[in-house]
């Protein structure tokens, strides 16, 4: 899947009721809307009394991206243009092997996922 930003339109809706978190670019005219999502993205748009930035972990659910942590109940307040899917992790994954009984203990041994 591309990294790059890609038109809100294309971006994932829910499937079988599975949620997918992505991150997007938005425009707003209010200021304090601007400050609260875009902290330190917040940027102007040229010419015009409009801010832009990215929202990160936004998910779309009852016709609002809504923010994947904190104010959950509501959706965003500034205006989506643009997605971007999530990085993969820097880690490599695991899963827990719970052949030795051990699964969910602090000496849970693990293996490299396939």
């Amino acid at each position: 899947m591309s990294r790059m930003w890609q038109p809100i339109e294309t971006a994932p809706r829910p499937t079988r009721g599975r949620r997918k978190v992505i991150d997007v670019w938005c425009v707003t005219d209010d200021l304090a809307s601007a400050k609260f999502y875009f902290m330190n993205t917040c940027r102007g748009v040229k010419d015009q009394m409009m801010w832009q930035g990215r929202v990160c972990e936004v998910y779309w659910l009852d016709g609002a991206w809504r923010p994947a942590t904190g104010l959950r109940m509501h959706g965003l307040t500034v205006t989506p243009t643009h997605w971007m899917p999530l990085p993969e992790s820097p880690l490599s994954v695991f899963a827990v092997d719970p052949s030795d009984g051990s699964a969910g203990t602090p000496s849970t041994r693990v293996k490299e996922s396939k």
